[in-house]
């Protein structure tokens, strides 16, 4: 896949790089000397000589053939697509520190392994920056220098505790402001409010490192990147990164207008010719069946009936005779034995009334029966 720079790449390593181009030649705190926005290369490929200068359009070449030649070697070792705004930020981490650390830095590794707010924070661990001594402007400015120093044949170097020449490794703050800018881009955020100055700081205290033949900072406490990040959360770069707004449901298709033709219907003949007078209620089959079906009830309710009040009959009979033997008790027992007779018959003559109820009904069609 190939992929570009865009000018937002260019607008970081501007802002970090100070405004205004070097025209002529310095010497940066890594030991050599660039023009233009830190290029220590021409787009030949030679290195920039001490004594040279150049044009502001030939400063922009500079700026954006380092961009290119930089940014080579960490697209070869990233295995996950990129968006245009992680290349941007992969591409000023690269012109600032360099394609083939950058390539091989832990950076590189959480992106590879898709963790890309790791990724983000680990631009901040690039604080970091070797020099050889106080460059003339920090000794004008005033700026804070821990370290020792002394002017060797006409240059300022550092010295160690046994007085030699050396190295010394110092974190700064605006490489801290920078890396933290690298990590809201990479994360498609603005950093501008994020990383102002004065945002961010450093703390940290000087040591000697006698293996590495060098001073070094050694770091106290920092701003995280996640303080950074809760503030540049609220300035997304992208639209693509701002809330999808929801969508309305798209309109429904009306429904289908299916066209029903109504058949006449088949005229109906009535059961019942209208022009008859009606019939009573007792000639018309329903009145039969009612009095069929009344009648055969009423001749097996009086037959039960009596089949009951016989045998009533025969056992009261006999309990007369044996009155004179009995005690109060049993006459307890025959007398609520009586009262459950004259019950049952009471409840036949209600029955026997409302059914004679019923057939004056239908043979009057008088609503009070």
């Amino acid at each position: 896949m190939t992929y570009t720079v865009s000018t937002r790449a260019v607008d970081l390593v501007t802002e970090f790089e100070g405004s205004k181009p070097r025209l002529v030649a310095e010497l940066c705190e890594g030991g050599k000397y660039e023009l233009g926005w830190g290029s220590t290369y021409h787009l030949d490929g030679r290195p920039v000589e001490a004594g040279e200068t150049c044009t502001l359009e030939y400063a922009k070449q500079l700026r954006a053939h380092a961009l290119g030649v930089e940014l080579a070697p960490v697209l070869r070792a990233v295995r996950v697509p990129l968006r245009q705004h992680e290349v941007d930020a992969l591409a000023s981490f690269a012109y600032n520190a360099g394609g083939s650390a950058a390539a091989g830095s832990s950076v590189v590794r959480e992106l590879n392994a898709g963790r890309f707010e790791n990724a983000a924070a680990a631009f901040a661990m690039w604080t970091g920056a070797t020099s050889s001594g106080p460059s003339p402007r920090e000794i004008e400015k005033g700026y804070r220098i821990e370290a020792p120093y002394a002017p060797i044949n006409g240059k300022n170097r550092w010295i160690g505790p046994d007085g030699q020449p050396c190295q010394y490794f110092r974190r700064l703050t605006g490489l801290l402001r920078r890396g933290h800018a690298q990590g809201c881009l990479l994360l498609g955020y603005d950093h501008s409010e994020a990383t102002k100055p004065g945002a961010l700081s450093i703390r940290t205290r000087l040591e000697w490192n006698a293996s590495k033949n060098r001073w070094q900072d050694v770091i106290i406490e920092q701003t995280p990147f996640t303080s950074t990040l809760a503030v540049a959360r609220k300035y997304p770069l992208l639209p693509a990164m701002a809330p999808i707004p929801q969508q309305p449901d798209p309109p429904k298709a009306p429904a289908p207008v299916i066209e029903v033709k109504a058949e006449p219907l088949p005229e109906l003949k009535p059961a019942v010719d209208p022009s008859l007078p009606p019939k009573k209620i007792e000639e018309s089959r329903t009145g039969k069946a009612v009095n069929r079906a009344s009648r055969g009830r009423e001749t097996v309710a009086i037959s039960t009936i009596g089949t009951v009040l016989a045998g009533l009959a025969t056992q009261i009979e006999i309990i007369g005779r044996s009155l004179e033997n009995i005690g109060t008790d049993t006459m307890i027992r025959v007398a609520l034995f009586g009262f459950i007779c004259l019950a049952g018959m009471g409840a036949y003559w209600w029955w026997s009334g409302r059914n004679e109820a019923y057939h004056r009904r239908l043979e009057t069609q008088d609503p009070k029966y």
